[in-house]
């Protein structure tokens, strides 16, 4: 997987490079610190009960990988996964999204990177 988790004072960013981009059809995501909710941990399974909607647009293959833009109802989250045990979790307030749920290398690391530096 081919994802970046950066910070800067008032912004995360989330960058895809590589074949990500393609799959993901997107190459980052820039969101304030101040429209982050919450941070978690969460199991692939957990994540997934939450519900991902349906792809527009995005990349599915059931049970190996999932990219793109989800939506369930009203609102839109982005996934980039393919089958760790366990996931980083952004919520969001105010974004085109509500959910980012993303495979990173050590996603406790991440939550707790992302919460220093929103102060949390």
């Amino acid at each position: 997987m081919s994802i970046a988790i950066e910070l800067s004072e008032s912004e995360l960013s989330v960058v895809l490079s590589g074949a990500s981009t393609v799959l993901a059809l997107k190459s980052h995501l820039v969101v304030p610190l101040s429209e982050v909710n919450s941070v978690s941990v969460e199991s692939l399974e957990q994540a997934r009960s939450e519900g991902a909607g349906i792809k527009v647009p995005g990349v599915r293959i059931p049970g190996v990988f999932r990219a793109g833009s989800y939506r369930t109802g009203e609102s839109w989250q982005f996934w980039y996964v393919g089958h760790p045990d366990e996931v980083l979790v952004v919520d969001l307030a105010d974004d085109r999204y509500e959910r980012l749920v993303l495979e990173v290398d050590d996603p406790r690391a991440e939550a707790d990177r992302i919460n220093a530096a929103r102060g949390a």
